[in-house]
């Protein structure tokens, strides 16, 4: 028995009213377009789908299910003029961008629903899977105007360039703590070695996606042996399309990726006190979210000093020991980075 899931509101809405044709077929491929961009599907999908053209944005559905009420929505383009008008919006990622003649720039993401719902049969699962993963391989282009670049503004390699080298000339030149603040770059490097050599090789950066919006997040961290999960001492993001520090790293303190999209924070210990903190990095945003903090507080119950924290409003659950370790194994599985030494920067 095929498995029904449900979708979004807002997949819904966009499935209740399924606009007229907007796109040329022919033997070999389908071709979609909205006047900004077009895409193709191949041929074998035809009278598989439906298609809603809205707000600068195409949405693909599978169609029986459409038809039915049953969902269907399997994924949608649309261009977006600033980051902060798609940065609050769940399952978007940012795939490219798009250009006018004018040299506008927009934001072109990849929505997918939010949940899955789509029609019985095997018939439709097959028309509804092929249709999904399509939306991880077509091919966009530009149209009237319009130019498309694929992975524009979201690959790290050509976003915090600049960052890294004042990072490298920074240890480089032994800057000393006011010109490190100055250029708003963390300072824990100047309490690591003495020895700029041995910097240059120890500190290594490395991109990856921590909030999971398609864009990279640049990490700079320690280049460790073995099986050590390697500290991470820097985080910068894009905001608004510019490159923006989220955090450094103090003294006895420690960030790590945990369970693939979460930053996990060891606050420097102090005396029958330890404190470790999970937090999910908004999009578009340096702001980090407290999702849930674990507490090993003595003055707070010295025979059972085990506490967890949800979100941000702050009040406290007080746990025995199993539990209190049962949950927080559930983010303790940690990103392994393979970092690049800043001493190999070009």
């Amino acid at each position: 028995m095929l498995k029904k899931f449900f979708i979004s509101m807002f997949a819904c809405t966009l499935i209740t009213c399924i606009s007229t044709k907007v796109f040329a077929e022919n033997k070999s491929e389908i071709v979609i377009s909205n006047g900004y961009f077009s895409f193709i599907l191949p041929n074998e999908a035809k009278n598989t789908y439906t298609i809603e053209k809205m707000d600068k944005g195409i949405y693909v559905c599978e169609k029986l299910s459409a038809k039915s009420g049953e969902g269907g929505f399997a994924f949608g383009l649309k261009i977006y003029r600033e980051p902060k008008d798609y940065a609050d919006m769940e399952k978007v990622k940012k795939i490219g961008e798009l250009v006018d003649k004018k040299g506008v720039l927009y934001d072109m993401v990849l929505i997918r629903p939010t949940e899955i719902r789509y029609g019985d049969g095997e018939t439709i699962e097959k028309n509804y899977s092929r249709l999904y993963d399509l939306g991880d391989t077509i091919e966009i282009k530009g149209i009237n105007g319009y130019k498309y670049v694929k992975n524009q503004g979201v690959k790290g390699e050509s976003l915090y360039k600049d960052i890294l080298k004042k990072y490298k000339t920074a240890l480089e030149n032994n800057w000393n703590y006011s010109q490190f603040k100055d250029e708003n770059l963390g300072c824990i490097y100047l309490t690591l070695s003495k020895s700029t050599k041995n910097l240059l090789n120890k500190i290594g950066y490395t991109y990856y996606d921590i909030n999971n919006d398609g864009i990279d997040e640049l990490i700079i961290g320690e280049i460790s042996k073995g099986e050590s999960k390697g500290i991470i001492y820097d985080i910068y993001t894009m905001v608004d399309r510019k490159p923006a520090h989220v955090v450094s790293c103090k003294p006895k303190e420690k960030y790590f990726v945990c369970d693939e999209n979460f930053l996990w924070n060891e606050y420097p210990p102090k005396r029958n006190e330890k404190v470790a903190g999970v937090f999910i990095l908004k999009n578009n945003s340096t702001e980090m979210f407290p999702k849930v903090m674990f507490i090993y507080d003595k003055k707070l119950n010295k025979k059972a000093p085990w506490f967890v924290s949800y979100g941000s409003n702050g009040n406290l659950d007080n746990l025995d020991k199993k539990t209190f370790n049962e949950r927080k194994e559930l983010f303790n599985s940690f990103e392994r980075f393979e970092y690049t030494p800043l001493s190999q920067l070009k």
